[in-house]
């Protein structure tokens, strides 16, 4: 019963990671760039601690990636907006 509870949490986790790195490009990234790193992160862990759900890595390492990515481009954006406009 643990493994199917993990198994779907880590899908979770991983697919909400991706969904959020994308709509953290273009809402609000720096808020919701880090909740997208925050799922990944789990997602990754529950992987680890549990050894299933290794077929949601690559997903969980691309909503982290994106994630990372979003919150880089809002700052960028934002110190842009602060010292040169």
């Amino acid at each position: 019963m643990m493994r199917v509870w993990a198994e779907r949490d880590i899908a979770a986790y991983a697919k909400f990671s991706v969904i959020g790195g994308i709509f953290s490009f273009i809402f609000f990234g720096i808020l919701f760039g880090w909740v997208s790193v925050y799922r990944a992160s789990r997602a990754l862990a529950l992987i680890e601690q549990h050894n299933i759900g290794h077929q949601h890595a690559n997903m969980a390492q691309l909503g982290r990636l994106l994630g990372f990515a979003s919150i880089g481009v809002w700052a960028a954006g934002i110190a842009y907006l602060i010292f040169f406009a």
